[in-house]
């Protein structure tokens, strides 16, 4: 009754035959504590609650240090953070809430993300009101956006779903009516805005989504399904040929600019590197790298690219990784509440800095997924609610017959603008037709509190893109 938490958790799932002792909980808890103090004000560990639910805590301490920016060691001004480590268990599922600590290497090893288009459709329906989303470019090319950020009332009134179809979700926060919610794609990160809750409350919110995230069968939402579609990685595996790699570096960038500490590891010694060094080898990662060369090593499929082919893209059974031997022994501490520790290749791997690109242009590889371009189709439900079709489309001109005969002082009784006029004119204080050259539409109507734009165009044409651009 004295802990307090957010309902925020990342959530997993463990992988197929995969479980989790009793020793190995004991051995997580001594992990995730071995450099803190030995003290605890709670330690439990799998409790059980009558609703399914077991759970693990450590509550801790830090061992005191000395801030940063001072270069003094002095008991009376050093620093202590306390920090937490929940670990909850249910169906097959896990849901981890942590401060000041990371989640241990070998325990990550038996769990996998919930899958990204579970996440989407979890809280987002057509209601949804979507306040804030940042998504990744699909397009590699040195001169592309990598990524962009939107935030509004609602987005689904302020993106327009032509060209979407390239880019791919890596966070967004939303609201159904007076429950707002956030989702990270790349951690399965899951923060539902509730008040602060005791052990029991988050239990049973964690019990809750989990029932939710194998329970969902929902469609994805209109506006959501404007963006790249995931496919089953698994499905095409065997005829996959990565043939390029980008790497985003704003993520380490950031670390560089904040508190954090870089380690170089050799012979088993750990001495400082230069933050410098880091930004030098950073500005050299930035190009998207190409001439992959393939490689068979222990029946696992990999490529390699980079300066020198010292990057290595592994088709693993259940997804991607990369690796370099100098990444493994560079080694990050000290960032907030610990999130981003370890080494730096775990931070790319974990934190899905990178996209892979393949022969089929349309797919791409990211946030372990694979994702495909549904060009205009992903927006056809979009376009459809704003689209309101007309009985009578028994048009064969756009305003007259062509050459126009002499002397006309009205539009054709067969073309569209006559059928404008004649049909919408009334419901207007001001109807005015604005045809002259540089326009801002054919006929625009002015009443109180509305203006209208109406766009009339007549040609004979199926599915003609750049004819649906003319009229968007």
């Amino acid at each position: 009754a004295n802990l307090k938490f957010n309902s925020c958790a990342y959530f997993y799932k463990l992988k197929e035959g995969v479980t989790i002792s009793k020793k190995d909980i004991e051995w997580m808890l001594k992990d995730v504590t071995s450099s803190k103090m030995k003290t605890y004000l709670f330690d439990k560990h799998r409790e059980e609650l009558p609703n399914g639910v077991q759970y693990s805590l450590r509550v801790f301490k830090d061992k005191p240090k000395m801030p940063i920016f001072i270069d003094a060691d002095d008991d009376n001004w050093k620093e202590q953070k306390i920090g937490y480590y929940l670990f909850i268990e249910y169906c097959n599922h896990i849901a981890i809430l942590k401060k000041n600590c990371v989640v241990p290497k070998k325990m990550l090893s038996k769990l996998e993300s919930i899958d990204y288009e579970k996440l989407l459709t979890l809280y987002a329906d057509n209601n949804t009101e979507f306040k804030k989303l940042n998504m990744q470019n699909l397009d590699g090319s040195d001169y592309a956006l990598r990524s962009k950020s939107f935030e509004a009332l609602d987005l689904k009134e302020n993106i327009s779903p032509i060209g979407v179809s390239r880019y791919y979700i890596r966070s967004l926060k939303g609201n159904n009516g007076s429950n707002y919610f956030a989702l990270t794609m790349s951690t399965s990160k899951i923060h539902d805005f509730k008040d602060l809750g005791t052990i029991n409350i988050v239990c049973d919110w964690v019990k809750d989504t989990i029932d939710k995230i194998n329970n969902n069968v929902a469609p994805i939402s209109d506006f959501l399904n404007t963006f790249a579609k995931p496919i089953r990685y698994e499905d095409i595996r065997e005829t996959l040929k990565p043939m390029s790699l980008l790497l985003f570096t704003d993520w380490v960038t950031a670390l560089i600019d904040s508190e954090a500490k870089f380690y170089y590891l050799k012979n088993n010694n750990r001495r400082d590197l230069a933050k410098r060094v880091i930004e030098r080898g950073l500005s050299a990662m930035q190009c998207c790298f190409e001439s992959v060369k393939q490689k068979d090593r222990d029946g696992v499929i990999s490529y390699f690219t980079g300066p020198n082919d010292c990057i290595e893209i592994k088709l693993l059974k259940h997804g991607i990784k990369i690796a370099n031997p100098k990444w493994d022994n560079i080694i990050i501490e000290e960032t907030v509440n610990g999130e981003y520790d370890g080494t730096l290749s775990e931070l790319i791997n974990k934190h899905a800095l990178f996209n892979i690109y393949f022969s089929d242009t349309e797919l791409v590889y990211n946030n372990r997924t694979l994702f495909k371009d549904t060009k205009l189709l992903g927006s056809a439900h979009h376009l459809l609610n704003v689209l309101k079709p007309k009985m009578n489309t028994d048009f064969l001109y756009e305003k007259y017959s062509k050459p126009s005969p002499e002397g006309l002082n009205d539009w054709d009784d067969r073309s569209i603008f006559k059928y404008v006029e004649s049909n919408f004119m009334e419901e207007y204080t001001y109807f005015i037709c604005d045809d002259c050259g540089i326009e801002w539409a054919d006929h625009i109507g002015i009443c109180d509190g509305k203006v209208t734009f109406f766009i009339e165009k007549h040609k004979k044409s199926k599915d003609s893109a750049s004819d649906f651009q003319d009229v968007v």
